[in-house]
């Protein structure tokens, strides 16, 4: 299973642990090992540092086809 492992605290107690994998501005996680109340956690992280955390699915999201479609085949490419 790939990815960085994350601890999250709970001022000095630690309340949960995941895996996730980063893509830009996004945490997918893959594995989460924690209560509601450390799940709860999280949600403020994201929301105070404006990043998107998600349950990970095992397939390219769209916006990566069409960011690799357009390299590949939009603006500038070689004919």
């Amino acid at each position: 299973m790939g990815g960085h492992v994350f601890v999250i605290f709970d001022g000095t107690a630690m309340v949960a642990a995941f895996t996730a994998k980063r893509r830009k501005s996004s945490l997918s996680i893959v594995k989460f090992e924690g209560d509601a109340a450390a799940r709860k956690v999280l949600d403020r992280f994201e929301e105070e540092n404006e990043l998107e955390v998600g349950e990970h699915v095992d397939r390219i999201s769209d916006a990566e086809v069409m960011e690799w479609y357009t390299k590949m085949y939009g603006r500038g490419a070689a004919k």
